[in-house]
C-alpha cells in the first residue's frame, strides 16, 4: 500500500487544512512504531515513507490503524482533547490487535 492511499482516504474522511508533508510524518510515526516495536527493527536500519509514492509498512487491511493515527493527531491539532483522547485509545488497541497477529504468524 502506497502513502498516497492513505492520504486520499484521510482527505476524504476528514475535511483538514494539513499539508501532505505533515500527513507523511504522521504515517511515518505509525511505521516507525510498527517496525521498531513489533518487527524488531533496529531504528537506524527503519526508512520511513517521505514521499507520496512510497509504500507503507501495513498491508491494506490495516489501514484503519493509519487513518486513527492521523485522525487522533487531527483532533490534538485542533485542541479537541477528549476527541483525541478517544482516537488515540482506539488507535493503540488496533495497534496491540496487529502486534498479536503479527506475532502468532511468526511464532
Amino acid at each position: 500500500m502506497k502513502v498516497s492511499d492513505i492520504l486520499e482516504d484521510f482527505d476524504d474522511f476528514m475535511d483538514n487544512k494539513f499539508r501532505d508533508f505533515v500527513k507523511i510524518a504522521w504515517i511515518g510515526d505509525v511505521d516507525g512504531r510498527v517496525l521498531s516495536e513489533i518487527h524488531k527493527i533496529s531504528p537506524e536500519s527503519i526508512e520511513l515513507p517521505k514521499r507520496s509514492d512510497d509504500e507503507v509498512a501495513l498491508h491494506e487491511m490495516y489501514k484503519r490503524i493509519y487513518l486513527l493515527y492521523m485522525t487522533a493527531m487531527a483532533k490534538l491539532s485542533a485542541g479537541e482533547t477528549q476527541a483525541y483522547s478517544e482516537i488515540f485509545g482506539e488507535f493503540e488497541a488496533a495497534l496491540a490487535i496487529y502486534a498479536k497477529n503479527y506475532i502468532r504468524s511468526r511464532g
